[in-house]
């Protein structure tokens, strides 16, 4: 994210495993420094991402100032 011009600290929840977006923001929210991460307050901007291969799917979020 600091390539693309973000300042650290930035946050970044990842999960894999969870077939719907339901299931997995709730095991995000269920984890104490994923939910911080999600309800920070001075996270401006955040970038999502799903992966679906032979192997299961993979989520993520970016979050940045």
């Amino acid at each position: 994210m600091m390539a693309e011009g973000f300042p650290d600290p930035a946050g970044e929840n990842v999960a894999f495993g969870q077939e719907t977006p339901h299931r997995v923001m709730e095991a995000w929210l269920r984890s104490r420094p994923h939910r911080a991460n999600i309800l920070n307050p001075e996270f401006r901007v955040i970038g999502v991402g799903l992966l679906h291969n032979a192997d299961g799917h993979w989520w993520t979020q970016n979050f940045g100032y």
